[in-house]
């Protein structure tokens, strides 16, 4: 039998999928993180993204002949 990828330094806690529970507790939670305005906003993300994208591909042939 082969060996099982491992892709972290430790293994996983679980390989479970979630409960029906833990994915409403989930839901739950990030509804009430979004209420609490623990989110960034929309634009704040694309703009990282955008940052984050420039960043590498500068560093990379990725935006070679765009």
């Amino acid at each position: 039998m082969a060996a099982q990828q491992q892709w972290g330094t430790t293994p996983p806690v679980s390989m479970a999928f979630p409960t029906d529970k833990e994915n409403t507790l989930n839901d739950t939670m990030v509804e009430e993180l979004k209420n609490q305005n623990n989110f960034e906003a929309v634009e704040e993300t694309e703009k990282r993204q955008a940052f984050t994208w420039y960043s590498w591909s500068s560093h990379t042939n990725a935006g070679a002949g765009q």
